[in-house]
């Protein structure tokens, strides 16, 4: 996968050269993400309910499911990231020499001579097509190195994390629960 001849564009409006299509993929591990917590979360629940232990002591095996899940199923992504690098430096000395260039004329013209600004100076074309490039320049500089998203990642792992609420709403009092659920209704 990692040797595919792949044309990155590193001003794409997807913040990853194109490939941010990848991020997308996380999403269809979901249930499966889902069935680990629920593997984890059980013999915790077993044993809040059944021992009176204190839900707040297995946190670090919560986190660890969900770190395990984006580790297991966001690593395989990795093999894009050698490529987004490449991509990411190129478009920096690129793009960046180019925006310097267009700037110093940009420069040059508008501000050396220090002409009179009125309507037509504001509507000049200069400024438009500077902005555009400056934007461009700007998505090609903080594109992203990897091929995932803090979005797809922090799905990935709250979806294990979601067998482990029930245990969390078992160290409240059954009132209180009832309470503020029948607040959200009324």
């Amino acid at each position: 996968m990692s040797r595919i001849e792949l044309r990155l564009v590193p001003s794409h409006p997807d913040g990853a050269a194109g490939l941010g299509f990848l991020a997308t993929s996380l999403e269809a591990f979901l249930p499966l993400a889902f069935a680990f917590g629920v593997l984890a979360a059980g013999p915790v629940l077993n044993l809040v309910v059944h021992r009176g232990a204190s839900p707040t002591q297995y946190r670090f095996q919560a986190v660890g499911v969900a770190v395990f899940t984006v580790a297991l199923f966001g690593t395989p992504l990795l093999v894009f990231m050698r490529r987004l690098l490449d991509a990411h430096y190129r478009g920096v000395l690129s793009y960046g020499a180019f925006a310097h260039h267009a700037g110093d004329q940009f420069e040059h013209k508008w501000l050396a001579a220090r002409l009179a600004i009125d309507e037509q100076t504001l509507q000049a074309r200069d400024f438009t097509a500077t902005n555009g490039l400056y934007s461009i320049a700007r998505e090609a500089i903080k594109m992203r190195r990897v091929p995932f998203d803090v979005r797809s990642v922090a799905v990935l792992g709250g979806a294990a994390l979601v067998p482990f609420v029930p245990a969390e709403l078992l160290r409240l009092p059954l009132d209180v629960v009832l309470q503020k659920v029948g607040g959200f209704f009324i």
